[in-house]
């Protein structure tokens, strides 16, 4: 009898063990099942936030294509070729872009006739892609040279843009500064983009075509077009009298020449106005001419 209880035990203690063991083995598979499923949703929620990624991408670079075409749809035909190939010139992964700006100041105390130039050396360029965000700074990226002077001082100004960074060099000193491509293309589209502020508001425009097949396409701009563009231009003068003044706009002319390619190949801008501080008034007159060179 005790013989046959204590086999009973062994085999409930069995049983009890048996069961165990079932349970734990099934509650190891549902965790490692459950491990399984959250890793698979885990990959599809990463793989959808990369596609979403690409998307807004994609919106972003759609949203500015449909804005530019809004933009064209505003402008008469003139105006949109004009800018049709400014967008083609600074979208060309290499050219160069020398500015020359005068101003006169007539005025009987302050008078004056003083220069600017630069000259800008690019390559690489991304903008075409309108997505310069997206891709990595590299050997492959997007490279600026700067030379500039001015007739107020005798130094040469340098900078470069190379690997996300710019450098400038001004007597002898250099300063770096982290830039994004859009930032230092900024320093091209300066002119160009007085353009594009117009042309929405150019009602008519006088065209000639020279013997080489350039097209110049000659038209008068609303004077607060270029107001703020005066003023930094005699603000950079730093003559103290006229520290802070305001400027007004008699007439502003603009003359976008086009090559037979459709790049724009020189914008000129002629600005009559005066700059004004308490009492003092000078008249000021401005000529700048942009050529655009591709490389």
């Amino acid at each position: 009898m005790k013989k046959r209880k204590l086999l009973i035990q062994i085999g409930v203690c069995a049983g009890i063990i048996l069961a165990i063991m079932t349970f734990l083995i099934h509650k190891n598979q549902s965790s490692k099942a459950r491990e399984i499923a959250d890793y698979s949703a885990s990959i599809q929620s990463d793989s959808s936030m990369v596609s979403d990624f690409y998307s807004d991408k994609d919106s972003e670079t759609d949203k500015a294509s449909s804005d530019r075409d809004s933009l064209y749809a505003d402008m008469i035909p003139e105006m949109q070729r004009v800018c049709q190939a400014i967008d083609a010139t600074t979208s060309l992964s290499a050219f160069s872009l020398t500015t020359d700006s005068s101003i006169s100041l007539t005025g009987n105390l302050i008078k004056g006739d003083f220069n600017f130039q630069s000259d800008i050396r690019v390559s690489g360029n991304h903008s075409a892609d309108g997505n310069d965000s997206s891709k990595k700074q590299s050997e492959n990226g997007l490279k600026m040279d700067i030379t500039s002077k001015n007739s107020l001082s005798s130094s040469i100004v340098t900078g470069s843009y190379a690997d996300g960074i710019y450098k400038e060099t001004k007597d002898g000193v250099t300063e770096e500064t982290p830039k994004s491509e859009s930032e230092v293309m900024s320093l091209v589209s300066d002119v160009t983009d007085l353009v594009f502020n117009a042309a929405t508001e150019i009602t008519e425009t006088a065209v000639s075509t020279d013997d080489t097949g350039n097209t110049t396409y000659t038209y008068e701009v609303p004077a607060m077009i270029t107001k703020s563009y005066l003023r930094s231009l005699v603000a950079d003068l730093e003559i103290e009298e006229l520290e802070g003044a305001n400027v007004d706009i008699d007439s502003t002319t603009f003359i976008s020449t086009i090559n037979s390619d459709g790049l724009i190949v020189q914008q000129e801008i002629l600005i009559d106005g005066s700059v004004k501080k308490a009492i003092i008034k000078v008249p000021a007159n401005a000529d700048i001419v942009a050529t655009f060179k591709v490389q």
